[in-house]
């Protein structure tokens, strides 16, 4: 009944005849099975939908911000953007639609939300063209007072070519921060030809200008009054990832702001100083096939999050079908940490994270082509950065979830205790609502070691209370570590006890 080692010494008898016996030594080592834990990964299940009665069609992108004790979602697409009062998760309520005048503003690719001295407000990116003679984009901006959600007041538009604005040709993204007393816009602008390839892009009369490859500055402290301060231009001034910028977010590290850019034709990573914004500076970028980075073609989305002491951004390519993952913790020099590639993100479009209790998760949501199972969203554990870990893949029409199909846009946001992800899908012409469960250890002690040996199977049956769906358990062992698939509130388990079980002396 005690671990060890053990030798037992056996002596035969002497024989009638005199003979004395051989003494042997047998040497019993007694050793515990390798501790077996049912640990259930983040879980999930669906939580409802945002269905086509109060999204816009297409919906391309779908953000959260709260007021008060209320959750509110905003959901961009062909028809405008859409508010949607989400508080109560099973029953969403819709409020209001916000367009602007005229077709500019129809489609809204992308909102991010802002407060600003109490108030909050949607900003919001459109896009317009003449097909005439070539594909001449018109980009814009609106600025909306959403403080009241029901009632939202649009306070500005922008139109590139205006008052200083030369950097909005092809709006992709934007993201805000507050320095001092003033809050600034970020927005990307990337190529207006139907061409990635091109250097140039056909115009209205048929001749050929520059691509729009770069970053608007604005000063959005006064909402009604937006003012143009700067715009940042690809290869010029030490800038040298900004080819097709996809997206773009901020990150404060060690008192300074930076903006991290994910450029999908330069397939890379620029980092800029921001921390003043009206004096930017180009101080890092990434390339995939240099410096370590590998899984950096075709960047399409950036977000950052801190573990430890250290920060990170994640990058999802759909080039490479990855998540790069690298250290920003001196963004002076970034360092590729790992990466992690599946099938599931063959055309990955948006990444975000959320921590829920002690682990870290990354969520990637991609879509290929209709009836693929591609079509979905990919949990990814990044607790520990080096070492990123499938947890599982959220398939369209597996589930239970049914709004997946053509996803373009993940977030997450907390209500109450929980934690959700909302999933802007274009072809499904809705938004899926999946909640997330935090890790829970089932199961964590020894199978009987009275009988098992190495290579027994053992089967155990555990019963949950939770009968959410989709989990994704594994068995933790010494060197094994299968998965299985739950759908239900009993299971069986089963193990293989490994070939070479392990001495465990505590």
């Amino acid at each position: 009944n005690i671990v060890g080692n053990y030798t037992l010494t056996y002596t035969a008898p002497s024989d009638p005849a005199g003979n004395t016996g051989q003494t042997i030594t047998r040497n019993v080592p007694i050793r515990n099975l390798p501790a077996l834990s049912l640990l259930d990964g983040v879980a999930t299940s669906p939580a409802g939908t945002l269905g086509s009665t109060i999204t816009p069609s297409d919906p391309n992108h779908v953000n959260t911000f709260k007021i008060g004790t209320s959750t509110y979602a905003g959901v961009g697409g062909k028809q405008g953007l859409f508010i949607v009062d989400i508080t109560n998760i099973e029953s969403p309520n819709f409020l209001s639609h916000v367009n602007g005048t005229g077709s500019a503003f129809n489609t809204m690719p992308f909102t991010t939300f802002v407060v600003i001295d109490g108030y909050t407000y949607a900003l919001s990116i459109a896009s317009d063209f003449t097909a005439s003679g070539g594909r001449q984009y018109f980009g814009h901006v609106m600025i909306t007072n959403v403080s009241i959600p029901g009632s939202p007041v649009v306070l500005a538009t922008i139109t590139n070519g205006t008052n200083g604005y030369t950097k909005l040709q092809h709006p992709t993204s934007i993201a805000t921060t507050t320095v001092g007393s003033s809050t600034y816009a970020f927005v990307t602008s990337a190529e207006s030809d139907a061409s990635k390839s091109l250097a140039t892009k056909l115009g209205v009369n048929n001749d050929y200008i520059a691509r729009d490859d770069g970053i608007q500055i604005i000063d959005i402290t006064n909402p009604s009054s937006p003012t143009a301060v700067l715009a940042i231009a690809d290869d010029a001034d030490g800038y040298t990832e900004l080819r097709g910028p996809a997206y773009i977010t901020t990150a404060t590290i060690n008192s300074f702001t930076y903006a991290l850019v994910a450029s999908e034709d330069d397939n890379g990573v620029q980092i800029i100083d921001i921390t003043d914004p009206t004096d930017p500076a180009a101080i890092s970028a990434v390339t995939d096939g240099q410096g370590g980075f590998t899984r950096l073609s075709g960047a399409r989305s950036i977000t950052t999050t801190t573990i430890g002491s250290s920060h990170y951004a994640l990058v999802a390519s759909s080039g490479d079908r990855a998540v790069q993952i690298i250290d920003i913790t001196n963004p002076n020099t970034l360092v590729a940490v790992s990466s992690f590639t599946s099938d599931n993100l063959i055309d990955a479009a948006s990444i975000t994270t959320a921590t829920i209790n002690s682990s870290t998760y990354a969520f990637v949501v991609s879509s290929y082509v209709a009836g693929s199972d591609n079509n979905g969203v990919q949990i990814i554990d990044i607790t520990t950065p080096g070492s990123p870990t499938s947890v599982s893949h959220i398939t369209d029409g597996a589930g239970g979830y049914d709004e997946l199909l053509g996803g373009t846009s993940i977030t997450t946001t907390t209500i109450g205790s929980s934690t959700y992800a909302l999933v802007a899908a274009r072809d499904d012409n809705g938004v899926q609502i999946i909640r997330l469960k935090p890790s829970t250890l089932f199961y964590n002690g020894n199978p009987d070691p009275a009988y098992a040996k190495a290579g027994d199977t053992l089967t155990f049956r555990f019963t949950t209370s939770d009968a959410i769906a989709s989990h994704q358990d594994q068995f933790i062992i010494p060197a094994q570590a299968p998965s299985v698939t739950i759908d239900d509130a009993s299971y069986d388990a089963v193990l293989t006890i490994p070939s070479d079980p392990v001495e465990d002396y505590a």
